[in-house]
């Protein structure tokens, strides 16, 4: 258990689930409320993730993980909370893609 965040699995926002949600605990309220969403590819499905190929579909799962951060972050459970978002891609067990998805 954090002394600093409310951590919510699965948390619902705009009819979806959220991956991860870290929200500020009281007395915390200094703190960003922390948005995570995750995307997995089968191995098999990218071979060589330096590749051409396998750029191409990473570049594609996380453009798809932009675009559902952006709803979830325009959720009325999130409005007035400064909130920073983040999209994470795993090809298998290897991270491929970390990036902070800024707020337009």
């Amino acid at each position: 258990m954090s002394k600093l965040y409310f951590i919510k699995s699965e948390y619902e926002a705009e009819k979806k689930y959220a991956d991860l949600v870290l929200f500020p605990r009281d007395g915390n309220s200094g703190l960003d409320t922390l948005l995570f969403e995750l995307k997995y590819i089968k191995k098999g499905d990218v071979t060589d993730p330096t590749s051409d190929a396998g750029r191409k579909i990473i570049s594609e799962k996380l453009a798809e993980v932009v675009e559902q951060l952006k709803i979830y972050g325009s959720a009325e459970d999130f409005s007035g909370k400064k909130v920073t978002r983040f999209a994470i891609v795993f090809v298998g067990e290897e991270c491929v893609e970390r990036v902070r998805v800024p707020i337009p």
